[in-house]
């Protein structure tokens, strides 16, 4: 049974999309898109942008992060402009750029970037990257490729605080991919070790290296937003819940979940 509704802006046949946001898109539905990661620079609109369980005004220009999987809803009051970028699994995948591909999984912890400066760099990235996107021509993968890093290291950068040893890149994009495809995210962290085939504490120090947090603590964030979503946007019982994120016991996701979101399952859903 599919808990949540699911929408696809994208063909079959694409992996990757840039379009102009649809100016009458004002009230949608809490949907999700399954099997891609999306970025949205409004430099026009006001109104609210729900992902899960927050509610983020827009007050453009801002970006937004929606990672796969992750449940959202417009309530646009203005018109809005700007653009819409989709990314599927299959286009990180294919890349040969393994820096591209870890900066996409830097992003999962990013879903709200407020943009206060000069916007006009950034929206240049974008027109620029549309406009090839639009147009067949020679080393189009390569030139889009190339814009994206661009844009998403951009973005980083109003996004991160810290810098980060490229060294751990890799292995930490890996152990985030672990975790989003995992069905139930599995909160053993000596399964996503096994998997990358280091020890559970090299996989703690390069999280530390690269997120500066544990991986336990990863993992567990992970947890509690699947947790979140269907709480808030399901009809599923607790303990169905607690047996979809692979707790044995029923009680025992809800110590979790009242230990991480300081209320029970139930006070959450009813406040949904």
């Amino acid at each position: 049974m599919q808990a949540f509704k699911i929408k696809e802006k994208i063909g079959l046949d694409k992996t990757f999309k840039i379009a102009p946001f649809r100016k009458h898109i004002r009230n949608t539905e809490p949907h999700k898109h399954k099997n891609y990661f999306e970025v949205i620079f409004l430099w026009k609109g006001d109104g609210v942008h729900l992902i899960d369980s927050t509610a983020y005004p827009i007050a453009a220009p801002a970006i937004f992060i929606l990672k796969k999987n992750q449940i959202h809803a417009w309530d646009i009051v203005s018109e809005p402009e700007g653009f819409v970028l989709i990314i599927k699994d299959e286009f990180i995948n294919h890349s040969k750029d393994t820096e591209l591909k870890a900066l996409f999984h830097l992003f999962w912890r990013i879903e709200h970037l407020p943009l206060q400066h000069d916007i006009q760099p950034i929206r240049n990235l974008f027109e620029s990257l549309y406009h090839v996107y639009s147009q067949e021509q020679h080393f189009q993968d390569l030139i889009i490729e190339g814009l994206l890093k661009s844009i998403l290291g951009t973005l980083l950068q109003e996004g991160l605080k810290q810098d980060i040893d490229n060294r751990y890149l890799d292995l930490y994009a890996l152990f985030i991919d672990l975790i989003s495809t995992t069905e139930g995210t599995n909160r053993n962290l000596s399964f996503y070790a096994e998997k990358l085939n280091i020890p559970s504490k090299v996989l703690n120090d390069i999280c530390y290296k690269v997120a500066g947090t544990s991986a336990k603590k990863i993992v567990e964030a992970f947890t509690l937003s699947e947790a979140k979503r269907y709480l808030q946007f399901s009809n599923l019982t607790i303990s169905e819940i607690a047996f979809r994120l692979q707790f044995n016991d029923p009680s025992y996701f809800v110590k979790f979940f009242k230990k991480h979101a300081n209320i029970t399952p139930h006070q959450f859903r009813a406040l949904s």
